[in-house]
């Protein structure tokens, strides 16, 4: 058997809980104004995006195409980014195993996140501090 070199760790659905799995995707919207019958508006501006979101389009620059095609304004301030980042909640379940195995291997991240969203999930403390 070989040696084991690196363990890599996912970092949403694994060391966070991000939408997978629940409805936060929808109470989002509700959230934010966005009724049933705008859902579609709504998703014909995310799907114009979803393929350079993780690559080189920042969630941000949606909002105000969001608004126009909704009709739905959001507070000036308002970050879609910061709003996905802050409904996700802390893994407290793997945590321990993150510890326990970092004592012995070296550990890594992997993500598909959106740009400048694992810097805020840092600063949030929502995955343990991993170098």
């Amino acid at each position: 058997m070989k040696n084991i070199k690196f363990i890599y760790f996912d970092v949403g659905g694994v060391l966070l809980l991000d939408y997978s799995g629940t409805n936060k995707w929808v109470e989002m919207r509700r959230d934010l104004g966005i009724t049933a019958d705008l859902d579609k508006k709504f998703a014909q501006v995310w799907k114009k995006y979803e393929s350079r979101i993780c690559i080189d389009y920042d969630a941000d620059q949606m909002v105000s195409e969001i608004e126009k095609a909704t009709g739905v304004e959001w507070p000036k301030d308002y970050s879609l980014l910061e709003d996905f980042v802050n409904r996700f909640e802390i893994n407290n379940s793997i945590w321990s195993i993150v510890d326990k195995v970092k004592e012995k291997y070296r550990i890594g991240l992997f993500t598909n996140q959106y740009p400048r969203m694992l810097s805020l999930i840092k600063s949030k403390n929502l995955i343990p501090n991993i170098k």
